[in-house]
């Protein structure tokens, strides 16, 4: 929440909850852990916590310098607009998700990454002072990927515009209410 005090609509904080931090001493699943993100937490090799992949370029477990990292990426020049378009259908439980945008540079190698994340999710959180808060309230929470998991290829060619549509069945544990769709692009180099 501080970043986004400071930041604002500049960025979108993830929480993605996996790894071996994710799970009881008897192997199960706390409430926020999913596959996605043990998957997650494997390809980026994470060893500790908290961790930050900003941008897919750099990678911190000093929470401390994460404001300051931020903020040296937002000086960077976009590549792209990206916008994202979304209709969700109680009756069927699905939503619909168009993403679409305009090249501003060509982007080699390019991805494209949708993820539906879910905020008020109450569930327990180890507090810095080591004690356990069992009513945390979690915003931002990973719950899956509507594309690959890896994200889906996309040509991003400059003065090109581009677009992809998506359906998702939502899960039915999740506040419709409550979820949001967070989309980008990415390359080796980063996002």
């Amino acid at each position: 929440e501080k970043m986004h005090n400071t930041f604002g609509e500049k960025i979108i904080a993830v929480g993605v909850y996996g790894g071996p931090f994710g799970k009881s001493a008897t192997g199960k699943y706390y409430p926020l852990t999913t596959d996605l993100g043990d998957y997650y937490n494997t390809k980026m090799d994470i060893s500790e916590q908290p961790y930050a992949n900003i941008n897919r370029k750099e990678k911190s477990s000093n929470y401390i310098a994460w404001q300051g990292i931020v903020a040296l990426l937002l000086e960077e020049e976009a590549k792209i607009t990206l916008s994202c378009e979304n209709t969700y259908d109680s009756a069927s439980g699905t939503a619909a998700i168009k993403v679409s945008g305009d090249a501003l540079s060509t982007i080699d190698d390019a991805h494209l990454q949708v993820w539906i994340i879910e905020d008020n999710v109450v569930s327990l959180q180890r507090l810095p002072d080591g004690s356990v808060n069992k009513e945390f309230v979690h915003n931002h929470v990973l719950r899956t990927s509507v594309s690959d998991k890896d994200g889906d290829p996309i040509s991003i060619a400059e003065g090109k515009s581009f677009e992809k549509t998506y359906s998702a069945t939502i899960d039915s544990s999740y506040k419709p209410e409550d979820l949001y769709v967070v989309a980008f692009i990415f390359s080796a180099n980063g996002v």
